[in-house]
């Protein structure tokens, strides 16, 4: 199939813009599966329970329950991994919101995109920011480490002390992963001032 730009988007950004967007949100459903794989392992429980699990519990209470249940589960070396998976993973999880959860728009005087989102403290105005496609990569790339990391957290802790996990008669080290510096918190710039909003045009509309 040939490889063809969308016809909408000029109004949201350039394809390398969109493209770092959906690498943020690509990599963070990795990182949701990791976690969930954290808890199965933790809690040792079948597939279908801990599908049920996620499906019940939103992000907070998911990490909420992995540190309190891991602190009584876990080894003191597993636990401390747990631990850092977890904060890191709220950091990642305010990145990815920013992003996913936001009207965005091309923006043609800083670069990279508009965000709009609704105030938190006043939900009748909005919050403009702008983030460069470097910014949004860096988050993709941290979400995407912090998945694997995770990934390899969850087989570790099902390995058990020997980190060792057998494929048929075939014996797998599983050692815990190491241990990689803290994602940055996305802070985005406010957006320029003289920048003008541009107004979208309905695709139902022909152009004259």
């Amino acid at each position: 199939m040939e490889d063809r730009p969308w016809k909408h988007q000029e109004w949201f950004g350039t394809r390398d813009d969109l493209y770092a967007v959906g690498a943020v949100i690509a990599a963070w459903n990795l990182c949701e599966q990791a976690l969930q794989e954290i808890v199965r392992r933790t809690l040792k429980l079948e597939w279908e329970t801990s599908e049920r699990i996620f499906q019940l519990l939103g992000n907070q209470s998911r990490t909420d329950l992995l540190r309190l249940e891991g602190k009584r589960l876990l080894s003191e070396e597993e636990f401390n991994h747990v631990s850092i998976f977890s904060r890191y993973y709220s950091i990642c999880g305010e990145n990815r919101n920013l992003i996913a959860h936001a009207s965005i728009n091309r923006n043609a005087i800083q670069g990279g995109v508009s965000l709009s989102k609704i105030s938190s403290k006043d939900r009748l105005s909005r919050n403009e920011f702008s983030v460069s496609q470097a910014e949004m990569i860096e988050v993709a790339d941290a979400i995407y480490d912090l998945g694997q990391f995770g990934f390899f957290t969850a087989h570790a802790i099902w390995a058990g002390p020997t980190r060792m996990l057998f494929v048929g008669e075939t014996a797998m080290p599983m050692p815990l992963p190491d241990i990689f510096p803290q994602p940055r918190k996305l802070t985005p710039r406010p957006e320029a001032q003289n920048s003008e909003p541009r107004q979208r045009r309905s695709s139902r509309v022909k152009s004259e």
